[in-house]
């Protein structure tokens, strides 16, 4: 898999410049000129990818091919085939692992001039946001020869054995890259993103094992995980100074026999496939000040209804948490609660879907009274909540604001689930011939 070059190597203070928070970038006015290099008259993707794998290995570079559309015509033997007299328009969509690389002088002394050298075109996407995670990482290199674009995400080794790229948002000049080098961002994921670490081998390409080009071992997993990568960090900057983190000695057990039990879930709903969130005080603690709220005495989590199964009651029984408290009924008010070993509650309240609304329900135990609580619809998001991976809803603020109201950032010690929340409203009540299916109290 060859492909022509010309000794084109740069030094690093030619090929990159630096932006005002320290983050280095290479330099759109530095490209070389096509007079500088002899362009192939006739390159084609599988050639462009070969010409990338020239660079992976010159550069001592592994990159990864994440790019759902190419996984999903990936052939059993990990290869791929193309028709080189088609012109290929879409960017395609590669990762790879800084930690791989002998830090970040690596990647502009080494691999910037690999790039340049063999004809590539390149752009950085970096972080110009006023406290970036990571500024002297670009967040994605765009590079380019002839038709064919290379979107390579730079991935982080982050908490919880996972990989974290940033938002593409984050540069504030991303729009006119983008338009530079005519991306079509319907084909590529921009958004900050979480991954658990997946397997990995190499990509045949046209036949040829490549040097240091690779694919996820199992493709249609990894695209499945992909799609719902959007990730949240919780920010710092939200924390309330009306209420700090408290580190007393309640607080720090009760912090640990959170994280016990959102572990627990985890494995059990893993297990059955069933996704979960984080909800009500607990997701307020993680939004208000990333830490539980040490006055509660609880964890509480989301499921849409739509996704229960009797396997959750017995998985949740397996891994040591007991049913305690059943109310409500599959397709309405449905909400468990079970009990630790410690004692610690697990409320699980089911979300149920309307045209424009998602609402969970309640059921008070003496009267059978019932209660609803509305939502404005949300979908899933990956965090990190004390050092797990866990889901939210994206629009968080959104979410605490409908459950809590505007004044969500000041601490309320009494609450009273039935008035308190700013959502609340009265749903009717049970009838009595219907009390024993819908209240069940477990010893």
């Amino acid at each position: 898999m060859s492909t022509k070059s010309t000794d084109y190597g740069r030094q690093w203070k030619d090929a990159t410049t630096t932006t005002t928070n320290g983050n280095k970038e290479v330099a759109p006015a530095d490209q070389p000129t096509a007079k500088q290099i002899k362009y192939l008259t006739s390159l084609g993707i599988s050639e462009a990818i070969g010409a990338l794998d020239e660079v992976a290995h010159a550069g001592e570079f592994p990159v990864f091919l994440i790019d759902p559309s190419q996984l999903r015509i990936l052939n059993n033997d990990y290869s791929l085939t193309f028709d080189d007299s088609k012109t290929y328009n879409r960017p395609v969509s590669f990762a790879f692992d800084c930690s791989l690389l002998n830090g970040s002088d690596h990647l502009y002394r080494k691999v910037v001039p690999a790039f340049l050298s063999r004809g590539f075109k390149l752009e950085t996407i970096v972080d110009t946001s006023a406290d970036p995670l990571y500024p002297e990482w670009p967040i994605a290199i765009l590079a380019k020869i002839q038709t064919t674009t290379f979107h390579i995400r730079t991935f982080h080794v982050y908490e919880d054995n996972g990989w974290w790229f940033a938002s593409w948002n984050n540069d504030a000049n991303c729009s006119e890259k983008i338009l530079r080098f005519g991306i079509d961002l319907d084909h590529v994921f921009t958004e900050e993103g979480h991954l658990s670490k997946f397997r990995l081998t190499r990509l045949k390409l046209n036949g040829e094992i490549s040097r240091k080009i690779w694919v996820p071992k199992y493709p249609a997993e990894f695209i499945e995980e992909f799609a719902k990568s959007k990730f949240l960090r919780c920010e710092a900057s939200r924390h309330s100074k009306k209420d700090p983190i408290s580190q007393s000695n309640q607080a720090i057990r009760f912090r640990h026999e959170v994280r016990k039990i959102l572990s627990v879930v985890r494995a059990a709903f893993d297990g059955i496939h069933l996704p979960f969130w984080i909800s009500s005080g607990t997701l307020l603690g993680y939004f208000r000040h990333c830490d539980v709220i040490p006055h509660s005495k609880d964890v509480d989590i989301g499921v849409f209804a739509d996704d229960y199964t009797h396997h959750l009651v017995t998985s949740l029984e397996k891994h040591g948490l007991k049913l305690h408290l059943w109310f409500g009924e599959i397709n309405d008010s449905l909400e468990l609660s079970f009990v630790s070993g410690n004692g610690l509650k697990l409320d699980i309240f089911f979300f149920y879907r309307d045209k424009e609304t998602m609402w969970n329900g309640g059921t008070q135990l003496r009267t059978g009274k019932k209660f609803r609580y509305d939502f404005s619809k949300f979908e899933l998001c990956w965090t990190l909540f004390l050092g797990l991976k866990v889901r939210v809803p994206c629009n968080t603020e959104n979410y605490i604001v409908s459950n809590y109201g505007p004044s969500w950032q000041v601490p309320v010690e009494k609450w009273d689930w039935k008035t308190s929340p700013y959502n609340v409203r009265e749903n009717g009540e049970w009838p009595l011939n219907r009390l024993r299916d819908v209240i069940k109290v477990f010893s």
